[in-house]
């Protein structure tokens, strides 16, 4: 199991390209994300540099970045002023335009630009939704403690998945998360009173 171990050794270097520039980074396993703050009146072409300087780092080191796989993403909120040319900058890499996105998924965990997490909720509950239908298809069983367990692995689990950075605060999106977990029950007392 050197593997893993290896390949940080051997990617340890690339915060260093960085130390001039207004830019962070931060990485897992082979993921890198690089990511800046903007003020008004304050140039803010790092982080384009900054990409360039990933892009040729991993030439030299003979990695390839997956391009379809990044993307960009902006927090802001509709209140707060940010200049134009802000709004209108686009970021590259080897001249393919990295696409701007409002919903991200970072390490299992959906963000939104506003940080209000309504569409992550909605994937979430969306996907448990999927999981419970596959599961009372898939099983034969309808012992209650068969399903419970089945529930509590695969469709609760994912509910409750990072639901510390998520956690809503509204009634309607907590209603909307226990609604998996009403239709799950219900559906098992149908099923149960028809068999």
């Amino acid at each position: 199991m050197l593997g893993p171990t290896l390949f940080s050794l051997f990617i340890n270097d690339v915060s260093d390209i960085f130390n001039d520039l207004l830019v962070s980074l931060s990485s897992f396993a082979d993921y890198v994300k690089l990511y800046t703050f903007y003020k008004l009146g304050v140039p803010h072409s790092d982080l384009q540099v900054a990409v360039d300087r990933l892009t040729n780092w991993a030439r030299l080191w003979q990695l390839q970045i997956a391009v379809s796989e990044c993307s960009t993403f902006r927090i802001a909120y509709p209140q707060w002023k940010i200049a134009k040319d802000i709004v209108n900058t686009s970021y590259s890499i080897d001249r393919s335009i990295i696409p701007f996105t409002d919903c991200v998924r970072d390490l299992g965990v959906y963000h939104d630009c506003r940080l209000k997490y309504y569409q992550p909720i909605s994937i979430i509950v969306h996907n448990a939704y999927k999981r419970a239908v596959l599961i009372l298809k898939s099983f034969h069983s309808r012992d209650p403690q068969i399903l419970k367990r089945t529930y509590c692995v695969y469709v609760r689990s994912s509910l409750e998945f990072s639901c510390q950075i998520w956690s809503p605060h509204y009634k309607y999106l907590i209603d909307k998360i226990e609604s998996a977990q009403t239709y799950f029950t219900k559906s098992c007392r149908i099923v149960s009173v028809v068999v």
